[in-house]
């Protein structure tokens, strides 16, 4: 908003009209028994002028704010350097890399921070602890969410297996002072035991409910949890949420970050000086050290594995995965091409044909940097049997469909994905974004996407017939499916 002029008068007329003879009030309370009834939902109600009580002000006990300390000075654009981000600092326990990019012609910036601790969040009881001490950090800091969105600032605090991630975004003249705050806040917060119990059973309901959504989510969430050595399933974790005390909390936050390794990216409006100032801060912070970095695993899938789920649902559920045999860029690729491939037809023939459900769809189920092939199904009218008979009937039929596919349709699906895969970044955040799962996988390249792009081009029809082959035979003999059975009676045969 800009407010371009004052206008003494205007404001003295809308002054004048705040008085007690022109104010509604309105009292609300569920069990009110009024004389009148509102003829369309039958609710009680009155409505009559009245005395309104007057509660003198102390005027010496009221004040203005104090300055927005996030307001930027300079929006000055800095001299764009269309190069990809590049190694800016390092040092021991730090590594900084920069992109000074003004393609989208804003003064802004996007800063990702990890601050990695020895192993990071790899056991449950790290990231049950972390979990719920970044949620005392976000409501702690919940003052300062206002004046740094006023100012064009946010910023996001996570918890992901490798340690605390921070981000800030937006102009860049005021983004290390909010920095600043993020982190003071995260290494001394004093943690409010009244607060604690709170945002502690709040994080305990959040765990239960996630015990009532719906059952493909439910059967896709445990199947990270059977794959990856960082998921575990709501029950677990209610166990050791249980466990954490407001001392055993601040004891834990302390060990943790008695010594960290930092990882940054500065992407947009920001130079070697921005740089200089973000290592300035860390050292004033953290006590920078080199550390274990944790590195989440996959599990390998070998022979035929289920998961049976209770779930309080009528409708049953499947998930069936299947796991690329290795974790290169290609295998990603032809799993990636064949799912594009296969999953019109099976949302198609399952959903619309069969009247199976309406949640059905194939995904590329990429974990980390094992790639695989997940079906999913929620159904009202069939049992997971039938569902995963189905899922096999669909897929062997697609041999003869790719075997007889023209090569102009082979080739306008692979363009598809092509084009998919490297369409343009819409803007600095998604671009940033990009950046940071990139150098998160340790991709210094910053062109995954591209790569991925690249091997999917060298693909030709032989190639996926020959992986269809596989998978088909994957799903025989080596696939895990979690689903549950749902509450209805469902067929017991497939045709």
């Amino acid at each position: 908003y800009l407010m371009e002029e004052f206008d003494a008068r205007l404001i003295r007329r809308y002054l004048r009209e705040l008085h007690p003879q022109n104010v509604l009030v309105r009292v609300g309370l569920p069990a009110y028994q009024g004389k009148q009834t509102e003829p369309w939902f039958g609710v009680s109600y009155d409505l009559a002028p009245g005395p309104v009580d007057m509660v003198a002000v102390d005027g010496a006990a009221l004040h203005l704010p104090e300055p927005n300390p996030f307001l930027p000075t300079s929006l000055e654009l800095l001299e764009d350097d269309p190069a990809i981000p590049a190694l800016a600092a390092r040092d021991a326990g730090l590594e900084v890399y920069l992109d000074t990019d003004l393609e989208f012609r804003t003064p802004r910036a996007v800063t990702h921070l990890s601050l990695r601790n020895n192993k990071g969040f790899t056991d449950i009881r790290d990231a049950a602890n972390a979990s719920l001490y970044v949620n005392l950090v976000w409501d702690d800091l919940n003052a300062l969410v206002y004046p740094a969105y006023l100012a064009g600032l946010g910023y996001e605090l996570a918890s992901p297996p490798k340690g605390f991630r921070i981000t800030i975004s937006g102009y860049q003249d005021r983004q290390l002072t909010l920095l600043e705050e993020v982190i003071d806040r995260l290494v001394h917060l004093e943690i409010n035991p009244q607060r604690f119990d709170v945002l502690k059973r709040e994080r305990m309901r959040e765990l239960e409910n996630s015990k009532l959504d719906r059952p493909y989510h439910q059967t896709y969430r445990r199947l990270e949890d059977e794959l990856l050595n960082t998921s575990w399933t709501a029950d677990q974790m209610l166990e050791q949420v249980s466990k954490i005390t407001p001392e055993t909390l601040s004891a834990w936050r302390d060990r943790l970050l008695e010594a960290v390794s930092a990882q940054a990216l500065m992407v947009g409006n920001v130079n070697a000086a921005d740089v200089g100032a973000l290592q300035s801060l860390l050292r004033r912070h953290l006590t920078l050290a080199d550390v274990e970095i944790a590195e989440t695993t996959v599990a390998p899938v070998a022979g035929a594995n289920t998961v049976s789920l209770s779930i309080d649902h009528d409708d049953a559920s499947m998930v069936l995965y299947v796991q690329a045999s290795d974790d290169s860029v290609e295998e990603r690729a032809r799993m990636a091409l064949l799912r594009h491939l296969v999953a019109p037809g099976y949302f198609s023939t399952l959903r619309t044909d069969q009247q199976l459900g309406y949640v059905v769809f194939a995904t590329s189920a990429t974990f980390r940097e094992r790639g695989g092939l997940g079906f999913v199904v929620q159904s009202p009218v069939a049992g997971p049997a039938v569902l995963r008979q189905r899922t096999l009937n669909y897929m062997a039929s697609e041999t003869e469909r790719l075997q007889g596919m023209s090569d102009e349709e082979f080739a306008a699906n692979k363009g598809g994905l092509i084009a998919n895969l490297t369409q343009a970044d819409k803007n600095l955040n998604q671009r940033a974004n990009r950046y940071w799962s990139a150098l998160d996988r340790g991709i210094t390249t910053f062109d995954a996407r591209q790569q991925l792009a690249d091997a999917i081009s060298e693909l030709g029809r032989e190639d996926m017939l020959a992986c269809l082959r596989r998978v088909n035979e994957q799903l025989a003999n080596h696939y895990l499916m979690v689903f549950s059975e749902g509450g209805k009676p469902v067929p017991s045969h497939s045709p």
